[in-house]
């Protein structure tokens, strides 16, 4: 479970499905690669039918140059079925459209948008036809001739007297040639559009993983043996005490029509059985009997319990004085403690950490350990959110509450834990200059007389009232919010920082996110984003770093950073013994910290550790 066991690709773009036994048709996991490596992960329902293709991710964005809206470039599937556990789609790589321009900026641009699908369309009802089939040519002189079609998308009908659409129909079916709409045609297919250009398209067919179940059937006999020779023989048939029933064993119903039989035994009397012999032959004498079981027929007694006293050997007392320090005794049998320290004491903490963590955090819908989180932060023009913090440092599970490991940052890693005091930011956010008043923005009102800025333009005037634009006073006013606002970084970002600080993270890659662009060009990048991928451990981090690299499993691209774990099959084919594990043995602490210290150090600190991102003055 877990794997990618299924693969289409076309070039060095591949589609993968995961194996996720007994997934729904609704949701199954699949994935994009190029080169090997993972561009995105999406679900898709199969039991969902399509006549058209869907993007199903989004890989990338730009924008139009004739709109100025943005257009997407992901994944489109088509063609979903699932029958009898075999299920099958088409995938594709493509933009929602390409556009060409020609032309210069002195005489103007030319532009024309191509999707990358063509619609199929159903047949019109008898007595109409296709708007692609009706036609129309207009001449104009020197300007020629050009042909016009009317909407391939809709059926037309003859109109019986003049209609607002003209044409012929060139196929001589549907004689006309004033035309009125009948109806929308029916789409009934699709097929690639040739004007777009190549596109990468993968058909994927697999077998839908399931969960096969095995049981074998092992009967607890619990009645007496019944060898040649014993005691008790059955003396009726067996009786079914449990039964028909259905039990869940380990996750699975078992139906059974008898889980639980009975049987009448008849047994013969034997010679009483003395257990006491031993203590007689050791020289011990009786020193009392009762009886414990009697006989309710015959009153008589059938179990015994009897008491003896046995001699004790006289102890002797040994006196020893002078004993070494690296000795240690139990009785007369000592030993020497004096062994020397073990070298690999280290290598065996942080294995048997790596262990516990692996089995701890489990994570058990995708069968993976020592799985990570995409992270983000942002340098921006006057302010760098990419910085790491050494207050993360202190966040392990044991230091916040007492218990657990101290090697662990569970709560770095949760993302609805929110408590983060954040002070000194209210006199950024509240004080003067974002009042809104018309002064801020350039507005300004000029009351009996009163002299107005220069180079302000009048809006209006009146007896005793002047109302002026200074256009350089709000260009001012927005780049100051633009300043303040470029100063500050987001939560996500602090706890980022305290994540880097702890030393959980690894730097994927950094792109530019938000630039100044010229007629649809990046002339100048304002803000650049990093993405990391956080782990709740300092090992996890090593783990993954030098695991990846033993079974060639890539980090992904900066934009799609890949922070999944190992699955079960990839754990063990991982090499511990030739990890260099270095930078974890140093987090191990060798001896306890002085509790009297670390209370008088934390009472004199209290009252200063609530200001500037996290530390301590």
């Amino acid at each position: 479970p877990g794997d990618w066991f299924a693969h289409a690709a076309s070039g060095g773009t591949g589609v993968d499905a995961q194996c996720l036994p007994d997934a729904p048709e609704s949701a199954q996991h699949l994935r994009v690669t190029q080169d090997g490596v993972p561009l995105t992960f999406f679900d898709v329902d199969i039991t969902t039918p399509t006549t058209f293709p869907v993007m199903v991710a989004v890989l990338e964005t730009s924008y139009s140059w004739i709109t100025g809206q943005p257009i997407r470039t992901g994944v489109w599937v088509a063609d979903k079925s699932c029958a009898g556990g075999r299920c099958s789609l088409t995938a594709m790589i493509a933009a929602e459209a390409l556009e060409y321009c020609t032309g210069d900026a002195d005489a103007g641009y030319a532009c024309t948008s191509v999707e990358p699908f063509l619609k199929v369309y159903g047949a019109c009802r008898p007595g109409t036809q296709s708007g692609d089939n009706i036609q129309e040519t207009i001449c104009a002189g020197e300007d020629g001739c050009k042909t016009t079609s009317l909407d391939g998308s809709k059926c037309y009908a003859p109109a019986t007297d003049f209609g607002p659409y003209t044409g012929t129909d060139i196929t001589g079916e549907v004689p006309g040639y004033y035309w009125n709409i009948d109806a929308n045609r029916a789409v009934v297919g699709w097929t690639v559009n040739p004007a777009y250009g190549a596109i990468p398209t993968m058909r994927l067919g697999y077998t839908q993983p399931t969960t096969t179940v095995t049981t074998t059937d092992r009967w607890d006999d619990q009645c007496p043996a019944l060898a040649d020779g014993g005691r008790c023989t059955v003396s009726s048939a067996p009786t079914c005490t449990d039964g028909p029933a259905t039990k869940v064993i380990d996750g699975v119903s078992v139906t059974r029509d008898c889980w639980e039989t009975t049987s009448t035994m008849s047994c013969t009397s034997a010679a009483p059985l003395d257990q006491c012999a031993p203590l007689v032959s050791a020289g011990c004498t009786p020193s009392a009997s009762a009886c414990r079981q009697t006989n309710a027929d015959s009153g008589k007694c059938e179990v015994f319990e009897d008491s003896y006293s046995c001699p004790v050997p006289a102890h002797s007392v040994t006196s020893a004085s002078n004993c070494p320090t690296n000795v240690f005794c139990l009785g007369e049998s000592c030993f020497d403690i004096g062994a020397p320290a073990d070298a690999d004491f280290a290598r065996s903490m942080s294995l048997l950490e790596a262990g516990r963590e692996a089995g701890v955090y489990l994570d058990t819908d995708r069968m993976q350990v020592f799985k990570g989180e995409d992270n983000r932060c942002r340098d921006r023009l006057l302010k760098n959110c990419c910085y790491a913090d050494g207050a993360g440092a202190g966040m392990t599970n044991q230091s916040l509450f007492g218990t657990g490991s101290r090697l662990v940052y569970d709560v770095l890693m949760n993302a609805e834990n929110q408590q983060f005091l954040v002070q000194g930011m209210s006199a950024l956010l509240t004080g003067a200059g974002f009042s809104g008043t018309f002064t801020t923005y350039g507005i300004t009102v000029a009351v009996e007389g009163t002299a107005l800025p220069t180079g302000s333009a009048v809006l209006f005037s009146g007896d005793s009232l002047v109302v002026a634009f200074d256009p350089w006073s709000l260009a001012i006013t927005v780049v100051i919010y633009i300043v303040m606002t470029m100063m500050s970084c987001n939560e996500d970002e602090g706890k980022l920082a305290m994540r880097e600080g702890a030393k959980l993270c690894r730097t994927i890659g950094t792109w530019c996110s938000s630039c100044i662009r010229i007629l649809g060009h990046c002339v100048t990048c304002i803000e650049h984003t990093t993405s990391k991928c956080c782990f709740n451990s300092m090992l996890a981090r090593i783990v993954n770093e030098q695991g990846r690299a033993q079974i060639g499993k890539a980090w992904g691209t900066a934009q799609s950073p890949d922070c999944s774990g190992f699955t079960v099959a990839q754990l063990q084919r991982l090499d511990f013994a030739a990890m260099d594990l270095t930078e974890f043995y140093a987090s191990l602490v060798p001896a306890l910290p002085d509790l009297a210290t670390l209370q008088d150090n934390g009472a004199s600190r209290v009252p200063t550790c609530y200001y500037g991102q996290g530390k301590c003055q």
